[in-house]
């Protein structure tokens, strides 16, 4: 999967289509690869989260100052995954959402700051544009799915257009 999100052709798991969906559509209103995550650690004390997949990120995502390897996966003890820490910058999170059963575009950002790889696979930790306990609420309370796609830059306008266009709500959890 890493190698096809490399090639520009938007992958991701667990039969996701709405991940792979957004991550297509944020890669358009990008023109940037897309890495199709988890958010799988939120620390209220220092305000990151962390977002993590099990090495499906492009390597134009990494972070060059620390270690980049391919390695087993370490839940299924098979070859071949991308590990690497996401490299730092400004980031635009999204999800084409059907919780509370209608289509919605969720749209976040923050800024992907330098840490050590939190996880095996592909991780980045982040500070959010807003405090990460009011973006955990916001995220419960719009029942948001697990995946969000993530890309580099902010490009939530592109986005806010689109979905307008298209008669979709947007909500906003930065």
């Amino acid at each position: 999967m890493a190698l096809l999100n490399e090639d520009r052709t938007p992958s991701g798991c667990e039969a996701d289509m709405m991940g792979v969906v957004t991550s297509l559509t944020l890669q358009h209103a990008s023109g940037n690869s897309v890495f199709n995550t988890d958010l799988v650690d939120v620390n209220v004390e220092d305000d990151t989260v962390v977002f993590w997949h099990c090495g499906q990120a492009p390597i134009d995502m990494a972070d060059r100052d620390q270690p980049v390897q391919g390695t087993i996966h370490s839940n299924r003890k098979l070859p071949l995954l991308s590990e690497f820490a996401l490299k730092p910058g400004r980031i635009t999170m999204a999800r084409f959402s059907q919780g509370y059963g209608k289509l919605r575009l969720i749209l976040a950002g923050g800024e992907m700051v330098r840490a050590p790889l939190a996880f095996s696979g592909t991780a980045g930790t982040a500070k959010l544009d807003t405090p990460v306990k009011d973006f955990m609420e916001k995220m419960i309370a719009e029942g948001l799915e697990h995946h969000t796609a993530l890309t580099y830059g902010d490009h939530r306008p592109v986005l806010r257009a689109l979905a307008k266009r298209l008669g979709i709500e947007v909500v906003e959890l930065t």
